[in-house]
């Protein structure tokens, strides 16, 4: 299941095909293409590539972006097609299915000797975890993984 693969790399690894969250914008076109979808602030910029979402942020007067996480989208592989996914991905990791059920995530990750914490949450159909190692947070929705994202390490 390459969807499980996407997810399993980005949890254990924090980055997607090398792009992470300390990454530049440049870097990140670099490696998913680059993203006509971009939202920018003051002092603050974000770029969608279709499944995957990169955030940066800038200090007054600094003229570098400075990253603050990504996160993946999975919840749009059902709602949206698999064909979201940049062409970078679906290469990598070949044909995406629409759906991750977070019992499959939580076994494949068990093989690797990777744990989840889960956080509570007020909702009782959202479930939220934390991958200590690598800071990833996992959003569940109705037991299939939601999103995954990963913050700047510390």
């Amino acid at each position: 299941m390459s969807t499980l693969r996407l997810a399993v790399d980005v949890i254990v690894r924090g980055h997607v095909l090398r792009a992470d969250s300390t990454s530049s914008p440049d870097e990140v076109d670099g490696i998913l293409g680059a993203t006509s979808a971009e939202n920018r602030a003051r002092r603050r910029m974000w770029r969608d590539y279709g499944l995957i979402e990169f955030f940066w942020e800038r200090h007054i007067g600094a003229p570098t972006w400075w990253g603050v996480h990504f996160t993946v989208q999975f919840h749009r592989l059902r709602s949206a097609g698999v064909g979201i996914a940049a062409d970078p991905i679906r290469i990598e990791y070949g044909p995406l299915q629409p759906a991750l059920p977070l019992e499959s995530l939580r076994a494949a990750l068990a093989e690797l000797g990777v744990g989840l914490v889960e956080r509570p949450r007020a909702q009782a159909d959202v479930r939220e975890f934390l991958q200590p190692g690598s800071g990833a947070q996992i959003v569940v929705v109705e037991g299939e993984v939601h999103a995954v994202s990963v913050p700047r390490p510390a």
